[in-house]
């Protein structure tokens, strides 16, 4: 429970960051929000797949969070991340649910994004959320279509509202991997 509410903590410290600038608390904070979901579960860091797949994210944020970070390299290192957990949840024989709302879900966000690599990489989330967690999926794709519209058109609330949503999407993801993985031997974690 502590590394879960360190995790939303750092993500509304990080938050609070792009209402008002304090660039070294979010350097301090953002690094946070995965590492400690993942330490959040100690039972799963033996397993290769649910390490590459934290560690992934982690890098996906710290690429982003780079003075001049590319947003393509970020989505790669994320798309990366969600491929790992989309093979550990298929491995534990879990199948896809709610596929037409994730569908939709990824035809607003492409509307939103309009660019084909981070579509591509939305397919990839969308796959992720239908095995994983809805909620989190939903709110991945919100964080991603507000990076979007907020290269064209910058704002600190958009700021804020990707962060918000961004850690509450990894949070959601995260109990998913804990709650309902069911390791390949049969029996629950």
């Amino acid at each position: 429970m502590f590394f879960q509410a360190l995790s939303l903590m750092a993500t509304a410290a990080t938050a609070l960051t792009k209402l008002r600038p304090t660039a070294h608390v979010e350097k301090i904070c953002k690094p946070l929000i995965v590492p400690a979901l993942m330490c959040s579960q100690p039972q799963n860091l033996k397993e290769p797949l649910f390490v590459l797949g934290g560690v992934a994210h982690l890098l996906g944020d710290i690429e982003l969070m780079r003075e001049h970070g590319q947003l393509y390299r970020g989505a790669a290192w994320f798309g990366l991340g969600h491929l790992a957990f989309i093979i550990r949840h298929l491995k534990a024989g879990h199948r896809p649910a709610n596929i037409t709302a994730h569908l939709v879900a990824l035809l607003c966000g492409a509307l939103i994004v309009k660019d084909p690599k981070l579509i591509g990489y939305g397919c990839i989330l969308a796959t992720y959320s239908t095995l994983a967690s809805p909620l989190g999926g939903a709110l991945f794709i919100a964080s991603d279509s507000m990076i979007a519209l907020n290269r064209t058109r910058r704002n600190k609330w958009l700021d804020f509202g990707i962060i918000s949503t961004y850690g509450l999407a990894q949070w959601a993801m995260f109990r998913a991997e804990a709650s309902e993985y069911i390791p390949t031997t049969g029996q629950k974690c």
